[in-house]
């Protein structure tokens, strides 16, 4: 994928575009031309073929029509039929010189099937049909309701749709007198037989359907080619449709002329890709073309590529990798004159920012050094002042056992302080550090300060920068007897973030009288307060020491409780995991790693 539009590679590939893209464009639109033309041409072919069967089945069926209404007139046998008892022995000559007479009409009516008359007072069928007598007669019978119904009338000649049991026909009927009824039957699958017919190996199938596009007759056309009929049948006002079939995705033409007297279609379904197997050529251009031009645009590509941009390239990715901080890349290419000076150049260029990079790398890391390391030993030296003269009065007093334990943490808590090597700590170590400086300033304070700490045991092994929660622990107690006369009480609680994944919580607070609103706000704002100065190192200190080991993935918020009643410090870090390694070493792992 190309990364911009000023890319060479693109523009070259653009510039030939511009210059073949006219010429597939000519090629495609004379191919789709020739094949409309084609497709019209066919079309009108087997349109007028189609149009000449229909009319003559419309002819036929129009002298049907007239043959029905004429007869009675014509033939006195029927009207003899009217005036004789059913069941004498004239009427029986009668009933059969109508059915032979029905038989020589036959002939001549060619789609005709089948030609009937019912009689009222005798309630019985004479007629005469190609199909199965008894078939034909058990049919007649079931649309005898039908049959009573039909209107004499001329104005409304369209044949009427009836389904039997083994095909679908069409039927017209009319009242001669109020007991003589006269009918025709069309079966769909005679009228389908000349459609067959003009048949070739472009037509993939007709057949007759209704104005949903149901079919009527039989037809060698698939289910998908059947519903791909229904749902174009009357969708458009054109002579034909290209059409697709659902199953196979292939292409037809859809031509339906409207039977004049009832409401049927001849449908023909031609296949497009046969109408267009005498075009080779522009076939094979449209695919053919592009393919060349492909191999054309190919081979000019290979050929810049060889001689301008694998060079370039290998100079792009060289300068990739030195914005990375890879200084130790050089280049190896041998290509022209120019690319060689180039490349030459490039790779002097990089040696000489690789030795000034790390002379002033080294130095950083020094000044960054000393300046963590001055950070880490910041302690106030008032607590000094303060525990050599708690130990100095213990020891006047004679109080043996008490120096004895205020050395032993004052021991314990120099002890923790002066490691500045450690840039880590497990937090139960750091609480172990808080908790001597707590039972130093007990015996300064005696039954004036309490303790407490909550510590989850898959917390304990967490690890913290040293020196992170004393400060803040020791901003209570200095902070916290102000105004006071009531035991203060101090308590730490570590637990797993709620809000984000893989960070501890650590909450430092007391029941003092908590942040002045000044300092909040400006603490709140990362601002260190001009008029407190010193007083306030500590919260700078650890502030910019977690800034430095996590950036904005720690963070450090304060506030007061319920009814300023104790200020409140809320520190947040990404968890650290303490593992350990052969030979007595250990490191630290992020614990979201994966």
């Amino acid at each position: 994928m190309f990364r911009s539009w000023n890319n060479l590679r693109v523009k070259f590939v653009i510039g030939f575009l511009v210059v073949l893209t006219p010429l597939l464009v000519f090629v495609f639109y004379n191919n789709l031309y020739a094949m409309e033309v084609v497709r019209d041409q066919v079309s009108k072919a087997y349109i007028d073929q189609l149009e000449k069967r229909v009319n003559q089945h419309n002819l036929v069926m129009k002298m049907t029509n007239s043959y029905i209404y004429s007869v009675p007139d014509r033939d006195p046998d029927i009207t003899a039929l009217y005036f004789t008892a059913p069941g004498s022995n004239e009427y029986a000559l009668i009933r059969q010189r109508i059915i032979n007479k029905f038989g020589i009409d036959m002939d001549f009516y060619t789609i005709i099937d089948s030609l009937f008359l019912y009689t009222a007072a005798g309630d019985e069928f004479i007629f005469m049909s190609k199909s199965s007598y008894n078939e034909r007669l058990d049919l007649l019978g079931r649309l005898l309701p039908d049959i009573l119904q039909a209107e004499e009338s001329e104005v409304q000649p369209e044949w009427r749709i009836v389904d039997s049991a083994t095909d679908k026909a069409m039927m017209k009927v009319v009242t001669i007198n109020p007991d003589l009824y006269m009918g025709a039957w069309i079966k769909f699958n005679d009228l389908l037989e000349p459609i067959k017919a003009i048949g070739d190996e472009h037509l993939a199938g007709s057949v007759i359907v209704d104005k949903q596009g149901f079919p009527l007759s039989g037809t060698t056309l698939s289910p998908g080619q059947l519903e791909t009929v229904r749902a174009h049948q009357g969708g458009s006002g054109q002579p034909y449709q290209t059409v697709r079939d659902p199953d196979d995705g292939q292409k037809y033409l859809l031509i339906s002329v409207k039977f004049e007297l009832a409401d049927v279609y001849y449908t023909l379904l031609i296949k497009e890709e046969a109408l267009l197997q005498n075009l080779p050529f522009f076939q094979r251009a449209v695919f053919l073309i592009p393919a060349a031009a492909a191999v054309i645009l190919l081979f000019a590509l290979l050929f810049i590529r060889n001689i301008l941009f694998t060079p370039m390239n290998v100079m792009m990715q060289g300068m990739r990798r030195v914005m990375k901080g890879d200084l130790e890349v050089r280049l190896r290419h041998k290509s022209s004159t120019e690319f060689d000076f180039l490349i030459r150049t490039f790779n002097d260029m990089v040696a000489q920012i690789q030795h000034l990079k790390i002379d002033v790398y080294e130095e950083q890391l020094r000044t960054k050094e000393a300046e963590y390391k001055h950070l880490q030993v910041q302690i106030n030296p008032h607590f000094y002042l303060n525990s050599l003269n708690i130990i100095y009065s213990l020891s006047a007093l004679n109080k043996q056992e008490l120096v004895q334990e205020m050395a032993e943490h004052l021991a314990e808590y120099f002890r923790f302080a002066i490691r500045t090597n450690r840039s880590f700590v497990q937090l139960h170590e750091e609480l172990a550090h808080i908790d001597h400086y707590m039972e130093i300033q007990k015996l300064r304070f005696p039954r004036k300060l309490t303790f407490s700490v909550s510590l989850p045991d898959d917390c304990r092994s967490s690890m913290i920068p040293p020196l992170t929660i004393q400060p803040f622990v020791e901003n209570c107690v200095v902070h916290g007897f102000k105004d006071r006369k009531r035991v203060l009480a101090v308590e730490v609680r570590i637990t797993p973030d709620e809000r984000m994944q893989d960070t501890i919580c650590i909450r430092i607070q007391d029941n003092g009288p908590g942040f002045p609103s000044s300092l909040l706000e400006m603490l709140r704002h990362e601002q260190e307060d001009a008029d407190y100065g010193d007083k306030h190192l500590g919260i700078w200190n650890v502030r910019h020491r977690l800034k430095m080991k996590f950036g904005e993935r720690a963070s450090i918020q304060f506030g007061n409780r319920e009814g300023d009643q104790g200020a409140v410090v809320t520190i947040r870090l990404p968890k650290q995991i303490y593992e350990e390694e052969t030979g007595g070493h250990h490191h630290v792992q992020a614990a979201d790693r994966r």
